[in-house]
């Protein structure tokens, strides 16, 4: 019977062939799968390894479910549109088995599903993409919840030194900026009537201050138990009635498969909406510190984010390619453009990679269905942006408004 997370395993294979494509397929699933860490531990083996010369696995990738220290798998098929929902059936069935019953072990494999939503031309039909871009209260608040719980349980012992600071700085981004309210109005502070309050982000914001408070009353003993911090952050998410969907599924970041965007979709998401708000939030401050968020962000993915090479790229594209530095980041704008132009260069390094959604592929931002006053003889004009004087508030009203008709339209 399980009992505790640690009775569930899951392996997963992959062969030589493609291998850059079946690695970050791996890398997505896996990140994926912490939200369901309690219940599941995640790992990955190799085609030759003799975990799958074992169960003789000949077609990847392949995802096999195990109870801990059994060697008979209780699902074995291979990697598909309904993975997800399958695992989590077998997990909540195995929880309630009777002792003594034996799940029968699978002999044949179904074939992957293959069946996807029409991919549809942006070019040929604006209007149709436009409503895939939108920015989603339930992306933003699974990805943290993943990003402050799953990420940060995963550091071994302590929480301490840099990574502390780190955290501690990313809480306190959020705790002060997280957006909580959409405006259906033009974006301007002196400007907005209407206004929609995200309750599910009201909460979270209160867990944010909250966590925020537990980590500076422990910054003079530069180190927190991972333990102590898990314990905190489940109490104080249960005082505030659990705001974090872990369960819904992803909205805008949800990908053609399931193998694309999700968590790293819903991160980005986040982290440019925090950047848009901290401008909005301090737009008549004057001594507004511009290049502090960036900092936060960064620190934390320094520190916590799982996907080690998608952090090795971040780093170096923050500190070499694009340095995070105030000669950049002058102007308050400059916090929103510099993650903009950040995101740019990740998706032209991804542009054809297997990770890449056919619907929502790497292109440059804003592509031209979002924004056509930004793009002169087919190509992004940043003149052309700067002359017609819309560069930061298209930024501004592509993410505050899309919030307010996403809250609108689903009714949140």
């Amino acid at each position: 019977m399980m009992k505790t997370k640690d009775h569930l395993q899951k392996g997963r294979t992959r062969t030589r062939s493609d291998c850059c494509g079946k690695i970050k397929i791996a890398v997505h699933f896996i990140l994926d799968l912490s939200s369901r860490s309690r219940m599941l531990g995640a790992r990955r083996a190799l085609s030759n390894s003799l975990l799958v010369n074992m169960l003789r696995i000949a077609e990847f990738p392949t995802v096999a479910l195990f109870r801990r220290d059994h060697q008979q798998a209780l699902y074995m098929m291979r990697f598909s549109n309904s993975t997800y929902t399958d695992l989590d059936r077998i997990i909540m069935r195995d929880a309630h088995l009777p002792p003594g019953f034996t799940v029968m072990p699978t002999t044949t494999m179904r074939p992957m599903t293959t069946t996807t939503p029409p991919i549809v031309d942006c070019q040929r039909f604006p209007e149709r993409c436009r409503e895939m871009f939108y920015v989603s209260e339930t992306d933003m608040l699974k990805a943290m919840r993943m990003a402050l719980y799953d990420e940060v349980i995963r550091t071994p012992g302590y929480i301490q030194n840099e990574n502390l600071t780190g955290l501690t700085d990313f809480v306190t981004l959020l705790s002060n900026h997280f957006p909580v309210l959409s405006f259906s109005n033009d974006i301007r502070r002196t400007k907005r009537t209407t206004s929609t309050i995200l309750k599910n982000s009201e909460r979270a914001r209160l867990v944010f201050i909250h966590m925020r408070e537990f980590l500076e009353s422990r910054k003079a003993r530069n180190a927190v138990p991972v333990e102590e911090y898990r314990r905190q952050f489940e109490n104080v998410e249960r005082v505030y009635a659990h705001p974090f969907p872990v369960n819904a599924s992803w909205q805008h970041c949800k990908g053609t498969t399931p193998t694309f965007r999700g968590y790293t979709c819903g991160l980005w998401t986040t982290f440019h909406a925090l950047t848009v708000h901290t401008y909005i939030d301090t737009i008549k401050d004057s001594n507004v510190n511009a290049l502090k968020p960036l900092k936060s962000i960064q620190g934390w993915v320094r520190g916590f984010f799982g996907c080690q090479h998608c952090k090795n790229h971040f780093m170096n594209m923050t500190t070499n390619i694009l340095p995070m530095t105030e000669r950049r980041v002058r102007h308050p704008q400059d916090m929103m453009t510099y993650l903009w132009r950040a995101h740019n260069i990740v998706n032209n390094r991804l542009h054809g990679d297997p990770s890449e959604d056919p619907q929502f592929t790497k292109v440059q931002f804003p592509p031209p269905f979002l924004c056509p006053t930004c793009h002169s003889g087919g190509q992004f004009s940043r003149r052309q942006r700067y002359e017609k004087g819309e560069n930061h508030e298209q930024l501004l009203s592509g993410t505050a408004e899309s919030l307010a008709a996403f809250v609108e339209a689903y009714n949140i």
